[in-house]
């Protein structure tokens, strides 16, 4: 019998035998049973072994497909946490911005209400001194006069509780010291002189004694012409003060002549300041430089000597340098002091 090695040989040889007509042996068909069997079997292995390794992927696929979603999932929760922090803490920024911006509105506000608040009492109270003082000016000149002095002498007025600062009225007042000053008034005279001489009412001293002192503040031809004016009209302190003047020539041509005259007119006035500058003329005698013409061997020339306009007298200057402490001056007594050491 002959052996075939495989299914399509006994496939073959069936169908050749059948083409002849010739019965198809039974070895020939049991071989191609075995053959098909074994075909069936290595078939279902090869089935089962593509199945299961499919499975396998399949498994494997899901689970890297969960793999990737819990990952995803991860880092879609992290990203929304994150998300949200930045939220929040944006929100609590523009909470702050926001609140330092009403702040600022706020005080802004206030500031603002409170300047408006005082310009408006300033120049209600400005126009209200300005009536008061126009209507002193009508009513009393002395009046109109002891209300600007205050204004030029005093920092702060208070009444009633009530502080007032001058600063803004000085000005103003001095202005009106003027205008009395223009009219003949002789305090006002006398006062608009010793602020042309350095005089500052607010400090109670002459400017060359403070610090922001200016030569361009001080005029002592206007000083000893306001000074003049008011001595003329009786007001001893002028006196006093344009005796002075012309004692050293500042503001006027020195003339001791004259400072002699006004300083003795203030005494007879009750001049406290008068009497002891008398006295210290009187310590020290008074005389004035002059050209002398004199021959010599040559002809004429001119010299210089000395005219005595006062001699030196201690008695009569203790009896000046009294009357001075008399009438409470208080330099008086440090003189007489020094000439009794």
């Amino acid at each position: 019998m002959a052996t075939y090695n495989s299914l399509d040989e006994c496939n073959r040889a069936i169908a050749a035998l059948e083409a002849l007509g010739l019965p198809v042996p039974q070895e020939i068909l049991d071989q191609q049973a075995k053959f098909e069997t074994e075909q069936e079997i290595i078939e279902d292995a090869i089935a089962e072994d593509i199945i299961g390794t499919s499975v396998e992927e399949t498994e494997e696929t899901i689970n890297m497909k969960d793999e990737k979603s819990d990952e995803n999932s991860s880092k879609k929760n992290s990203g929304s946490t994150k998300s949200k922090t930045k939220s929040i803490w944006r929100k609590i920024l523009h909470f702050i911005i926001l609140t330092i911006i009403f702040a600022l509105i706020i005080v802004g506000a206030i500031w603002t209400y409170g300047a408006y608040i005082k310009i408006k009492e300033r120049q209600e109270t400005q126009e209200l001194t300005e009536t008061i003082f126009n209507n002193l000016y009508n009513s009393s000149p002395e009046l109109a006069y002891n209300t600007a002095l205050t204004l030029l002498s005093e920092e702060v007025l208070e009444s009633n509780n009530i502080k007032l600062s001058t600063e803004q009225y000085k000005e103003s007042a001095l202005d009106k010291i003027k205008k009395l000053a223009e009219d003949g008034y002789d305090r006002a005279q006398y006062s608009l002189g010793m602020y042309y001489a350095g005089y500052r009412f607010e400090e109670k001293r002459y400017s060359h004694y403070s610090k922001d002192i200016t030569s361009d503040s001080i005029e002592y031809d206007k000083a000893a012409y306001w000074w003049l004016q008011s001595a003329n009209q009786g007001n001893p302190k002028a006196m006093s003060n344009i005796a002075s003047s012309y004692l050293i020539g500042q503001g006027v041509a020195e003339n001791p002549e004259k400072a002699l005259y006004w300083y003795r007119k203030s005494i007879e006035k009750g001049g406290d300041a008068a009497a002891l500058y008398l006295g210290d003329c009187f310590r020290d005698g008074l005389k004035v430089k002059i050209q002398k013409k004199v021959k010599d061997y040559w002809g004429y020339k001119w010299v210089d000597d000395y005219k005595v306009i006062l001699e030196a007298n201690i008695d009569s200057a203790i009896y000046y340098w009294n009357l001075a402490d008399e009438r409470g001056h208080p330099k008086a007594k440090d003189r007489l002091q020094k000439i009794y050491e």
